[in-house]
């Protein structure tokens, strides 16, 4: 019963990475495309495509901590009239 769960576990996050990776078809199992997928991720962020990724997440990431601080603002300035 424990390995019937283990391999229903694997195959579901086998399944969860090939969704969030868009590999298709997203079958839980780790064939070439998704093994060459997993690759990437093993190769150092320092030079190349990993660190032009890491700049443009770090980029998204600013954008959306300037929205919420925007947001916040606004919350902060309606509750401060409505008061």
């Amino acid at each position: 019963m424990y390995r019937f769960r283990l391999l229903l576990f694997t195959k579901t996050a086998g399944i969860k990475y090939q969704k969030a990776h868009n590999i298709t078809p997203q079958s839980g199992y780790v064939g070439a495309l998704t093994r060459a997928v997993l690759n990437l991720g093993t190769t150092g962020v320092s030079t190349g495509t990993g660190a032009t990724l890491i700049q443009n997440l770090q980029s998204q990431l600013n954008a959306l901590l300037a929205q919420i601080a925007a947001l916040k603002a606004i919350s902060t300035a309606t509750t401060s009239v409505s008061h």
